[in-house]
């Protein structure tokens, strides 16, 4: 007897493998097919694992709205990946200086990228998570 996932399902034949009619490959199967869903539910974002607002907000706007601002640096390749973090549509509602050349940069100290918040003054220097940019008030 076959079913549908094309395991054997012998009579109770320890020689075989199978036990009570359950096929060891079978079993097999079953146990990847659970890990897969199982690695699904917890690493892609959605509702079923409360990180659904990770691919669907904007982060540059709500970073901006509350007066935080990235300092970056050409050619840096913490900046780069720093705004890596974000969609073309969040990369441009969100307030980025070019440190260049830019006197805008001169209170900035301890290196690139860095997160600054004009209304509260302060700094977070080095690269964030975007958890981490999420959570930042």
């Amino acid at each position: 007897m076959s079913d549908n996932c094309g395991c054997d399902h012998p009579s109770s034949n320890p020689a075989n493998g199978s036990v009570g009619g359950f096929n060891k490959k079978c079993g097999l199967v079953i146990v990847l097919a659970f890990l897969l869903v199982l690695a699904f539910i917890i690493f892609v974002p959605g509702p079923w694992n409360g990180t659904e607002h990770l691919r669907n907000s904007n982060l540059g706007s709500k970073l901006s709205g509350a007066g935080w601002v990235l300092y970056s640096r050409e050619g840096c390749p913490w900046c780069t990946k720093q705004k890596a973090e974000f969609n073309s549509a969040e990369l441009s509602s969100l307030k980025v200086i070019e440190c260049a050349g830019n006197s805008a940069c001169d209170s900035i100290t301890g290196g690139y990228p860095a997160w600054k918040n004009i209304k509260t003054g302060i700094v977070s220097n080095g690269y964030l998570t975007r958890d981490k940019l999420n959570h930042m008030n």
